[in-house]
């Protein structure tokens, strides 16, 4: 028997995410995704700034530290190996994540938040999604499946920003100017992005699922890779639109042993991020490399007491209108 059997779900948490199957050297080729009008509509963000994985994996970690939720994913088990495993399609890899990936996220998740659903591929007009997670009626987050291979941490990554408070970002939005076309015909515009190759496609259809599911958290997986989507900088709007902005934050996940406890992870910030919003969800993040309104406020007091001390209390109200 294998190592790997006779775990329960609370302890896959810790433990790997077996590859059970090898990759195939002949990966299939990327087709255009359903519903493509809407997919090549949606402008992918010109860069995006990192998220560690393990902002995620801490807040996962302290919600299995709770005695509630030990005790309910103790007593159930992960599902024993199927050797060989066959891989070799996109539906292949939804039905392996669904025994070994996503039920004990799911699982999880439910313990905590109570209403909390999973459900496959809905519908919503010019989409269809892999799978979306809901709590009562509030879209939650949508997890979308790609075939092995469709991932490459080059293509995305080129993309990214470690420090999101630098103003350099700024300077390299301005500077990407939408190239001009020459094709008289073409009414849709062309990409400006620091991605590559098949990451366009795939962050064009995961803005796609955000604006129509009218959630900012879109998780990309494909057995071996896992990216994490949060489009902060989307305006959603009435109807299933909405305006996507020139950035979002992203997280690429390292490490097998990491691919449940990091989704968990960020199911639950997603659900925090919409339940603590509100009705003000819907609105754009500040730009990150702007000072926050706390910071501003610092400076305005900073600017108040050095005013008090060249001019006098009389005269720092006049001054500080500046602000």
């Amino acid at each position: 028997m294998s190592s790997h059997d006779n775990i329960t779900l609370y302890e896959c948490f810790s433990t790997p995410f077996l590859l059970m199957s090898n990759k195939g050297s002949n990966l299939q080729k990327i087709a255009s995704p359903d519903r493509a009008d809407t997919t090549m509509a949606t402008p992918p963000p010109r860069i995006w700034f990192r998220i560690s994985a393990r902002e995620y994996e801490d807040i996962a970690d302290q919600y299995l530290k709770q005695q509630q939720v030990r005790s309910v994913l103790s007593r159930s088990y992960l599902p024993s190996q199927e050797l060989p495993l066959c891989l070799d399609s996109e539906s292949d890899i939804v039905r392996a994540s669904a025994l070994w990936f996503l039920h004990p996220v799911i699982k999880a998740m439910q313990t905590l938040v109570p209403g909390a659903t999973c459900a496959a591929e809905v519908v919503e007009p010019g989409v269809r999604c892999d799978v979306l997670i809901r709590v009562g009626d509030l879209n939650i987050a949508v997890l979308e499946y790609k075939n092995r291979g469709y991932l490459s941490r080059t293509n995305f990554v080129q993309a990214s920003i470690e420090d999101a408070s630098n103003p350099v970002a700024a300077n390299i939005i301005r500077s990407m100017d939408p190239p001009k076309s020459t094709d008289r015909n073409k009414t849709q515009p062309m990409d400006v992005t620091r991605l590559g190759g098949n990451a366009i496609i795939l962050t064009k259809q995961a803005g796609a699922y955000a604006t129509r599911f009218g959630t900012k958290y879109v998780a990309l997986f494909d057995w071996d890779s896992l990216f994490l989507w949060k489009f902060a900088a989307l305006k959603l709007l009435p109807r299933h639109m909405g305006i996507h902005g020139e950035w979002a934050y992203g997280t690429w996940v390292e490490g097998r042993d990491r691919f449940r406890i990091v989704l968990l992870g960020f199911f639950m910030k997603a659900y925090q991020d919409r339940k603590n919003k509100g009705s003000q969800y819907g609105y754009p993040a500040r730009d990150p490399w702007l000072p926050s309104q706390e910071e501003l406020n610092r400076r305005r007091q900073a600017y108040e007491a050095q005013q008090r001390q060249k001019i006098g209390s009389k005269n720092v109200e006049a001054y500080s209108r500046r602000w």
